[in-house]
Order: structure tokens, then C-alpha cells, then sequence
């Protein structure tokens, strides 16, 4: 079975599905700069659905666009939540919707991988507006109870981070 069929299968309410496009240069600049197989992440949502902050902000989009495997390179994983922590991860992330993107916080993490002062913990909480992909999910589950990412405030999540602590689905 392909992994596209199986994502299809496998996929439930509150998966993170962790992506690398590779046709995109943003994306290998991401991958690149935090050193990294993925440079996106977004959340499984219903019928078809996920949630995603991507250069729109934080959205509700179709599953099957991240779905073209000879363009992305895909990962499903499964927070360990209970049923409870997984309905409330989701209205976390439903009342997200609508937010910008976060340029500046990816820049301020791209300034931070260069100079090789991410795990300082004077640049770790930095308030800056919008949200990016993996904040938006590491927010939801700090909000939830489940937080494996230290020190490491929800902003500072990269999808990297998420991959290393997320047990794989597919």
C-alpha cells in the first residue's frame, strides 16, 4: 500500500501530519536552516480536512493538497492524548483560525539556527505577531497538558522538534 493510501487509512481526528515539499525553496530553506527533514506541519482535522498555518494564516484546508507524495515528503503521527485532551487540542486550534502568519517569528528562528542560539534561554520567549505551523501545534498541546518540548517555548517549535517526539504513524 502507498503511503498516501495509508495516510488516507490511518489518519485520525488530532494527527500531526509533518511535510517537505520538494519543489518549494522556502521549504528547503526551512529544512535547511533548522536542520531537519520537515519543513510543515499541520493538524488532521474532519471529513477531509486540516488545519494549517501556512502564508494565509491559520486556515482550514483539504487534506488531499499535501497528499501528492512524488511532491511532498510525508510523515503521520499521533500525539499520545486522550480522547478528552484531543477535543479540546482541536478548539484550541479552531480558536486560532484566522490568524496571520508568523514571517517574523520564522525569520527571529532562522536568525537563531544561524547563530546557533536557539537553546539560550534569553531568545526563547519572544512575543511576535502571527503564528507559524509547529507553534500553532506545540500551543495546542502545552494548552492541553502534553508539553515533551522543555524548555523550548510553543513559538520556538519547529517541525523537527514535533518529528523527534511524536510517535509515527506512517
Amino acid at each position: 500500500m502507498k503511503i498516501v493510501e495509508r495516510i488516507k487509512k490511518e489518519a485520525k481526528l488530532g494527527d500531526i501530519l509533518l511535510t517537505f515539499n520538494r519543489e518549494n525553496l522556502l521549504s528547503g530553506a526551512i529544512s535547511d536552516v533548522a536542520d531537519t527533514d520537515y519543513s510543515h506541519s499541520l493538524i488532521i482535522y474532519k471529513h477531509g480536512k486540516i488545519i494549517e498555518s501556512a502564508q494565509s494564516g491559520v486556515a482550514v484546508d483539504e487534506l488531499d493538497k499535501y497528499l501528492d507524495y512524488e511532491k511532498y515528503y510525508l510523515s503521520l503521527r499521533r500525539p499520545p492524548l486522550t480522547e478528552a485532551q484531543i477535543k479540546e487540542f482541536i478548539k484550541y486550534c479552531e480558536s486560532k483560525l484566522g490568524i496571520t502568519y508568523g514571517y517574523w517569528q520564522l525569520f527571529y528562528l532562522w536568525f537563531l539556527y544561524i547563530f546557533k542560539l536557539r537553546n539560550d534561554k534569553r531568545y526563547n520567549n519572544v512575543d511576535l505577531p502571527g503564528i507559524i505551523c509547529s507553534e500553532l501545534i506545540a500551543g495546542g498541546q502545552k494548552h492541553v497538558g502534553w508539553y515533551p518540548y522543555g524548555d523550548i517555548c510553543p513559538a520556538n517549535v519547529i517541525p523537527g522538534n514535533l518529528a523527534e517526539h511524536l510517535p509515527v504513524i506512517v
